[in-house]
């Protein structure tokens, strides 16, 4: 079974693995995996396989079998034809008929005896399936709420959260439990681990660091509103988006650093790029790139700004060197360049917008 997926949507989901929300593929015979638009977070690699949960309740498993062409990737355009992906497998996470929506994204762990794939699902369960088996099921842990958070792993233990309003930690190898840890709200994003912390937000308005090891409180910064975009870091800096509309800066002890005020709600995870953070309200209309210095002050944080979409922007950016790509709930995928003008100051400069539901290009 082959997957047709022509000219940029092929690169970019080879190449990025980001931008599934946008896309519907196609297969021989006039069949199409809806189930793929939708999707909210980032696909996953594994070796030359990509794993992507869908809307539909199906994780799928789909053989890239190729290198990237450099030209190709940089220009948004196929040199190696239409059919690029062959399906592997496909999974109905929880069980047929009717499996649950899956809203987060997975996460391939690496393991040479026995490589997994680990997803959570509407139905509150987190899931673990034989990557190289045809996604033969692992284990299965059961949580108290929905689960939208896209789980990461560090040293055998995966993290993630739940609509219960707890934080997780559970051991790959056999699903049992190593902690749990409280918040006050839902949890949505994906985890970011710092140092030996797990800094994640909550719809409680607050954003948690919790000790990678047992799980107990390190600190907490309030926003206004709710947690949802996942967290970024540099070395010694943690970035957080908010539905306010505030980029949050802290520092490893919790410390508030600086606030950023995008005026839009921002549910996208942002992104960092050498020379700035990438930031997008969910109003669509505007990519920010943003100084992290700590003593840069007011309006001068805003290195430039590109208008790009009319639709909303929930997907987290994904960046490949100072190149970003995202999708809209338009259906768009968009390229935006970060380039050095004469003056030497850095530029965002849109390279190219990709509608998936026409199959061309939008500008």
């Amino acid at each position: 079974m082959i997957v047709r997926l022509s000219g940029k949507i092929g690169i970019l989901a080879a190449a990025s693995a980001a931008l599934i929300m946008g896309l519907a593929a196609c297969i021989p015979g006039g069949s199409s995996i809806t189930g793929l638009r939708g999707s909210f977070d980032n696909a996953a690699f594994g070796d030359s396989n990509l794993y992507v949960s869908g809307i539909d309740g199906y994780l799928y498993s789909m053989d890239m079998g190729f290198s990237v062409n450099s030209t190709a990737s940089q220009s948004g355009e196929s040199q190696i034809g239409s059919d690029i992906l062959s399906l592997n497998w496909r999974v109905a996470v929880g069980g047929e008929p009717e499996p649950e929506p899956l809203i987060g994204g997975p996460v391939f762990v690496p393991d040479p005896d026995l490589p997994m794939v680990l997803v959570g699902s509407e139905d509150g369960n987190f899931y673990a399936f034989d990557a190289d088996n045809g996604g033969d099921p692992l284990w299965t842990f059961t949580t108290g709420g929905r689960i939208w958070s896209t789980p990461v792993v560090r040293d055998g233990i995966v993290y993630f959260g739940s609509h219960d309003k707890y934080v997780y930690a559970l051991r790959v190898g056999d699903g049992s439990e190593k902690w749990r840890f409280k918040t006050g709200g839902t949890i949505a994003g994906r985890p970011l681990i710092f140092r030996d912390m797990i800094v994640i937000g909550s719809f409680d308005k607050m954003l948690y660091a919790i000790d990678a090891n047992d799980g107990s409180f390190r600190w907490s910064v309030r926003g206004d509103n709710w947690f949802w975009a996942g967290a970024v870091a540099d070395e010694r800096s943690i970035f957080a988006g908010n539905m306010d509309g505030n980029i949050y800066a802290v520092d490893g002890e919790g410390i508030l650093l600086w606030i950023y005020d995008l005026g839009s709600a921002i549910v996208s995870r942002p992104a960092l790029v050498a020379g700035g953070l990438i930031a997008a309200g969910k109003n669509g209309r505007v990519v920010n790139l943003l100084d992290t210095k700590p003593d840069t002050a007011g309006s001068n944080r805003v290195i430039d700004t590109e208008f790009v979409s009319d639709s909303e922007i929930k997907s987290p950016m994904f960046v490949s060197g100072n190149t970003i790509y995202f999708g809209t709930q338009g259906s768009t995928i968009i390229r935006i360049n970060v380039n050095t003008n004469r003056a030497g100051r850095l530029d965002l400069n849109e390279a190219w917008c990709f509608d998936t539901d026409q199959n061309l290009e939008c500008n």
